[in-house]
């Protein structure tokens, strides 16, 4: 969500049935009961080119929640690790002074903005892959190149709020960028800068594309001050967050807000305003054309009435209708 792309949930006996084949990218979050088949599924994904991208304690156990010998996936993720029975204790997570290698430098990071990334396990370290990041002896975002394509260990969990959320996304927006992997839609505050927590849904109908934003910045707290961004009070809502954003669609058509039937004009960039927890959809698509409505003038309280739309060229569309009651309210 806070880098801008779409996802879709796989479950076990999906990804053991072929489920990853024709992906680009396959997420692990915290997966650390695996099966043998989800296994071998998961390395032939990487090797005809997917790019797999898993946060810590991969592969553990077994699909029985068994002790492995070893990690499913170590030799993919190009890790060495100590056996998984003793990884899973608890211990703190590792900090300490960040260094970028020279494998991170290609990707654009920079120490200074990572000063608050943790280790997970620091006991884990790069084997056949690359490390990216360093944390005082331990490795992050380590990159392992297997067959066409890569596989990706954070040595991490994502689940921090503040500087280290901010870090972790510049990580893995360098990682996936890396991959060939960027959003269709970039939306940013009025300095350039990506806006963080906007889901982003895109996806065909007819002839149209639907591009849909949804802000989920709700804490008016932490929002006061930053660019682009102010809190107003609303009768109904209460105290409401409203970033003023540009948005960057996947091509130049002719825009059309869904929700409201206004017409945008024909663009591929614009700038409009989103209210947390309030959608905008988008429509791109070509130039409107008329449409025939035709039904009964009158009826009265208790007919079924009927209407019939018609236009031309043939084909499905998206409408919008505006319903008036008697007294024109809508």
């Amino acid at each position: 969500d806070d880098l801008g792309l779409s996802f879709r949930f796989v479950a076990a006996p999906q990804v053991e049935a072929g489920a990853l084949q024709g992906k680009r990218v396959f997420v692990l979050p915290y997966s650390a009961a695996l099966s043998d088949r989800e296994g071998t599924a998961i390395r032939r994904f990487v090797e005809e080119g997917g790019t797999l991208l898993a946060d810590g304690a991969a592969g553990l156990f077994d699909e029985h929640v068994a002790w492995r010998e070893t990690g499913a996936l170590d030799a993919l993720l190009g890790v060495t690790a100590p056996p998984p029975r003793t990884r899973e204790k608890a211990v703190a997570r590792a900090k300490g002074p960040v260094r970028v290698t020279a494998e991170g430098s290609v990707l654009g990071l920079r120490a200074r903005d990572l000063a608050s990334l943790e280790a997970l396990e620091p006991a884990v370290r790069a084997g056949g892959g690359r490390a990216l990041v360093r944390v005082g002896g331990a490795d992050l975002a380590v990159v392992s190149r297997v067959g066409k394509g890569r596989a990706v260990y954070l040595n991490a969990l994502l689940d921090r709020e503040g500087p280290s959320r901010d870090a972790w996304r510049a990580v893995l927006r360098a990682v996936l960028s890396d991959a060939g992997v960027r959003p269709a839609v970039a939306v940013s505050d009025p300095s350039g800068k990506p806006v963080t927590r906007v889901r982003v849904a895109h996806y065909r109908f007819g002839g149209h594309e639907v591009v849909a934003l949804l802000d989920g910045q709700l804490e008016v707290k932490t929002s006061f001050g930053r660019d682009g961004v102010t809190v107003y009070e609303d009768a109904e809502k209460g105290r409401v967050v409203r970033h003023e954003v540009d948005v960057v669609l996947p091509r130049a058509a002719h825009v059309t807000n869904a929700r409201t039937g206004a017409a945008l004009g024909e663009t591929a960039r614009l700038r409009t305003t989103l209210t947390a927890g309030d959608a905008l959809v988008l429509a791109l698509g070509p130039e409107r054309t008329p449409l025939r409505l035709e039904g009964p003038s009158r009826a009265k309280l208790g007919d079924a009435v009927a209407f019939a739309v018609a236009g031309s060229p043939a084909g499905r569309r998206l409408l919008r209708w505006h319903v008036l009651g008697p007294d024109g309210a809508l």
